[in-house]
């Protein structure tokens, strides 16, 4: 993938003097591999167990292109291409029997840089290389009836402290800590699905009595759905 005429800061003279200008700095290219797929290892008795991932390998680099460092303009030209990890994955098992479900997630993302111009860090942070990190995550889930599940999780299970970004400007130089471990509860219901009425035409039924005013009338009720009905004395039965 390219991308041209990224944007960035350069040093510009102006007149006596010389100011920063943010405007477009150079190109750059990204080529990379993408894998995904899902593995059962294994199976029986009414319970399975699979593995899967979705990896990414990525080489992003700058083609062209020049930056202020250090008080000058500087050349990029060769630089890896900034918040893009070398390696991404996420991996993991699961294992289902019956209502019950037990996930193991266990997700890497490689170093980055986080500036287009330098790996050296610095005192106050807000440059050098973002460390690659792993992170584990534990769920499980129950179903408890038919419309209702309860889901446990865990993130971060080994509590490992880790960032993702230098900033340069707000909230100030340094680095971003990112959350340690973490416990959260799900309770989800799904109400049932309700049928349509039955239309009113359908579902309506009017009884009369007999009513044919011959001697020995049977009197029996008679049950009318949109017609008149025949009763045995051989009356219409209008109601």
């Amino acid at each position: 993938m390219r991308i041209g005429d990224r944007f960035g800061t350069v040093l510009r003279t102006q007149g006596s003097g010389r100011e920063l200008v943010r405007t477009n700095v150079g190109d750059s290219r990204t080529r990379g591999v993408e894998l995904a797929g899902e593995l059962v290892v294994w199976a029986g008795d009414g319970a399975a167990l699979r593995a899967h991932t979705a990896t990414s390998f990525y080489r992003a680099r700058y083609t062209s292109g020049t930056v202020v460092a250090d008080g000058a303009n500087r050349s990029v030209v060769g630089n890896r291409v900034e918040s893009v990890p070398t390696v991404m994955s996420r991996s993991g098992l699961a294992f289902e029997q019956g209502r019950r479900t037990l996930q193991l997630l266990v997700s890497y993302v490689g170093r980055a840089m986080p500036t287009r111009s330098t790996r050296a860090p610095a005192a106050n942070g807000a440059v050098g290389l973002v460390p690659a990190y792993t992170l584990t995550d534990v769920n499980a889930a129950v179903r408890v009836a038919r419309h209702a599940r309860v889901r446990l999780g865990i993130n971060n299970l080994f509590d490992r402290a880790y960032f993702t970004k230098r900033p340069q400007f707000y909230p100030g130089p340094g680095v971003w800590p990112s959350d340690g471990r973490g416990v959260q509860g799900v309770a989800r219901a799904c109400l049932p699905t309700i049928p349509s009425p039955v239309p009113m035409t359908h579902a309506v039924e009017r009884w009369s009595r007999c009513r044919c005013a011959r001697d020995g009338c049977c009197g029996r009720r008679l049950r009318r759905r949109g017609r008149v009905s025949a009763c045995r004395c051989g009356g219409d039965g209008a109601a």
